[in-house]
């Protein structure tokens, strides 16, 4: 399953879960830089990290309720 997530897309996730860099890096296993360099757009999110990154996140919008917006549907929407 191919998804897609831009650099933009994962500042506004991070933003409206009001969840740090630092957290999703320790919930993918990665470093926080790697994060930081997927959220400025300078490194391409592999597409196995960008299921997991969806995957976190619909967690969270599934038992919130969702009302996040637009933009958070989209994404979600793609799993």
């Amino acid at each position: 399953m191919n998804v897609e997530l831009s650099a933009e897309d994962l500042r506004v996730l991070l933003t409206r879960f009001m969840m740090s860099q630092t957290r999703l890096a320790n919930e993918l296993g990665v470093r926080p830089e790697t994060v930081c360099r997927w959220s400025r757009g300078r490194t391409k999110i592999p597409n196995p990290t960008r299921l997991a990154i969806l995957g976190i996140f619909k967690k969270l919008y599934d038992m919130s309720g969702g009302g996040y917006g637009p933009e958070v549907e989209r994404c979600i929407n793609q799993l």
